[in-house]
């Protein structure tokens, strides 16, 4: 219906010989109100407005000289715990939660550290790479099993 009118416009305008002005419509404004969150039994007081959720720290950066000296159990626990941060990261950023997001770097960096210290220790047991790799996926099936 507004194409037609708009062509029944251009049709009178170029009979009278004056450009034709499209029409716009007032632009539309959304309202943003805010939704404060609140733990069970804390309650509001009177002209005090509630604080928004600040963003998570950043994570440090362990040194590789501080997880040579962990055992390879420690290290292993320490890397299935970064992949776990890692993933409640990414859910807290699918569902619009606040994050920060320069620790998904930094988990990714002391993951890679933390394996290429326990490669470095096969190598020096000289472990190849094919036995590595077969220990590996040995272990996750066995962990997939439980």
């Amino acid at each position: 219906m507004a194409t037609m009118a708009a062509k029944q416009l251009s049709a009178r305008a170029a009979v009278r010989g004056a450009p034709v002005r499209a029409r716009r419509s007032a632009p539309v404004t959304i309202s943003r109100r805010s939704v404060v969150v609140r733990a069970e039994g804390e309650d509001a007081k009177e002209g005090e407005e509630a604080e928004a959720p600040s963003r998570p720290e950043t994570l440090p950066v362990p040194s590789a000289a501080d997880l040579r000296s962990k055992s390879d159990d420690e290290l292993t626990a320490m890397i299935e715990d970064a992949n776990r941060t890692q993933l409640q990261m990414r859910f807290a950023r699918s569902l619009r939660q606040p994050f920060n997001a320069s620790n998904f770097s930094k988990l990714r960096k002391s993951i890679a550290i933390a394996k290429t210290i326990m490669r470095e220790r096969e190598i020096e047991q000289g472990i190849k790479p094919r036995a590595s790799r077969a220990a590996k996926r040995k272990a996750q099936r066995a962990n997939l099993m439980i």
